[in-house]
């Protein structure tokens, strides 16, 4: 049973800046002009935060419209009172981020509101009673958490690098992560840290806080996979986290990322000697998706998370039939030819493993590649069947390129060099400055790597042309890596060496080149060959002097 508590009230007819981030697939929000303090309805309210810690609750239909219209990457559930249906479903009828409505009234009105059920096809039901509406949205929540899917397709044509397409650069960016979270520490503070998101979040839901404590004292890695499909807090977030690239809650999931993928990797050994199994998943996808893989028939693709397949048509046909479907939305049926013997597939049976065995269920892990290898309707099934074949196509290409980041791991930790590829190899400053930020919120002012996470705090700021938040970093490093290196450490003259180029940019060119001359006298001592920072370091000299029309020095 849920626990009333004190913050419903605070939750009502906020503005969608007002609102905590969604960390969940699912935004459930409930519309009522007569919710009020009453007991039944907080008690109504806290059943429904147990459902979903983002719950939001409304008797301002335009704030509620404001609300809906906002959301970009979740699935809302509208809970609506019959006395606002009429007037608010013609406006949200084809709204796309709108995927199950469910009219909530009293006995008495129910029969004046049942036309609309034949009206409106994103209608669940009708309801009268709290708990058979909180059952009927767990049901459908379970159900649309399995469904959702998000593909990356990779052109092979592209050459690495900032002028990737959207799509490309996503493709590559998730093979990244997953490469470097791998590389990270997992420790008991990484245990601990997300831990600790995960109480924070669910503060309010007790289940999920059994469950998390349960996972504090028993987890062991063995127990990955169970956990992971066990569909309770780790679940919801970590699939929410890779479908939207949530770099910030990934690198908080590492430390069960890593044991997840591990997992799959050691049950896919066992699959090794067996012959080419055919898998199936069902789904409802808008057009425009169905489209956009018919258009790419030949091409290759992987998914932002862990694929759940299943060994029986029969389960993925279900899902298809279970799942609210929308006018835009198109019944489809996967039928993968997944080749256990190729290198970069890894994917695991796990039937025994889960609480639902009669799913016959086999995960892919992270970073599987598929060729798309057809796309039809079946007028028999009354459906679109797309078939897609497991690949090393286009892994040749990624792991050339994670021999290139594996040098550069000689040189910087994993947890620096993620944000550094981030920024400089794929040109995303946002994404970079909020990853570091969160490194700098996360790790403790003491740890080994805090210059390197203000240096490259300063780097963003400088990519933003903020000037002055990027000399305040800058100098922060070099105040940290003066008291833990040598006064000749190479880092002490890269320090010195960004103080310099934020001087330069500012126009004060005598201030820039004291820097940059420091910077050279260290360089020169590490380096007395040839060596880049030193070559880049002279040039800027160069460039100061050039400011400073001194051309005879510059030359």
């Amino acid at each position: 049973m849920a626990t009333i508590i004190s913050s419903e009230k605070e939750r009502r007819n906020l503005h969608p800046n007002e609102i905590a981030k969604n960390k969940e697939d699912i935004q459930l929000i409930w519309l009522d002009q007569h919710i009020d303090d009453s007991g039944d309805c907080q008690y109504t309210q806290s059943l429904l935060i147990e459902l979903n810690p983002a719950a939001q609750f409304y008797s301002d239909v335009n704030r509620c419209l404001d609300l809906i219209k906002s959301i970009k990457d979740e699935f809302v559930f509208l809970i609506i009172s019959g006395a606002v249906a009429r007037e608010i479903l013609p406006k949200i009828s084809t709204y796309r981020s709108i995927v199950a409505i469910f009219i909530f009234c009293s006995s008495r009105n129910r029969q004046y509101h049942v036309h609309l059920l034949k009206k409106y096809d994103k209608i669940v039901d009708i309801f009268t009673d709290q708990d058979a509406l909180v059952e009927s949205i767990q049901k459908i929540m379970n159900l649309i958490e399995k469904q959702i899917l998000a593909f990356n397709l990779f052109d092979q044509k592209q050459k690495l690098g900032k002028d990737l397409s959207k799509e490309s650069a996503s493709f590559i960016l998730n093979q990244m992560l997953i490469y470097v979270l791998k590389q990270m520490p997992q420790d008991q503070q990484s245990k601990y840290d997300m831990l600790r998101v995960c109480t924070d979040y669910y503060r309010d839901n007790s289940e999920q806080l059994t469950k998390i404590d349960q996972f504090r004292k028993e987890y062991t890695a063995d127990q990955a996979v169970q956990w992971y499909t066990d569909e309770c807090f780790l679940y919801k977030l970590l699939n929410k986290a890779l479908r939207t690239e949530d770099l910030g809650l990934l690198y908080i999931f590492r430390f069960f990322v890593i044991d997840l993928c591990a997992a799959i990797e050691t049950d896919n050994l066992r699959l090794r000697e067996k012959s080419v199994l055919t898998l199936f998943r069902g789904a409802n996808i808008p057009n425009e998706e169905l489209e956009k893989l018919e258009r790419n028939k030949g091409q290759v693709i992987s998914t932002n998370g862990f694929l759940s397949t299943s060994r029986s048509i029969e389960v993925s046909l279900r899902f298809i039939k279970q799942t609210p479907t929308a006018n835009n939305d198109r019944p489809v049926l996967f039928e993968i030819e997944a080749d256990p013997t190729l290198k970069s597939v890894t994917f695991a049976d796990i039937e025994h493993k889960t609480r639902n065995e009669d799913e016959e269920e086999v995960l892919f892990n992270l970073n599987t590649l598929f060729e798309i290898g057809s796309v039809n309707f079946d007028s028999r099934l009354n459906l679109w069947k797309i078939k897609l074949i497991t690949t090393d196509r286009g892994s040749e290409m990624i792991q050339e390129y994670l021999t290139s980041v594996k040098k550069h791991l000689d040189d910087y930790p994993p947890i620096i060099y993620f944000g550094q590829f981030l920024l400089n190899e794929m040109g995303q400053v946002d994404q970079a400055g909020k990853y570091f930020q969160l490194l700098l919120d996360s790790l403790p002012p003491d740890h080994e790597n805090i210059a390197d996470v203000y240096s490259n705090l300063g780097n963003v700021h400088s990519e933003r042309n903020e000037l002055n938040l990027a000399l305040k970093n800058y100098e922060l490093a070099y105040t940290i890596r003066q008291k833990l290196l040598s006064s000749d450490h190479p880092h002490v003259a890269s320090s010195l060496q960004n103080i310099g180029t934020i001087y330069k940019h500012k126009g004060c060119l005598d201030q820039a080149l004291h820097y940059c001359q420091q910077a050279l006298t260290i360089f020169e001592k590490n380096y007395p060959n040839d060596h880049v920072n030193k070559a880049i370091n002279m040039e800027y000299i160069g460039r100061i002097y050039t400011d400073k029309d001194d051309f005879d020095t510059a030359l």
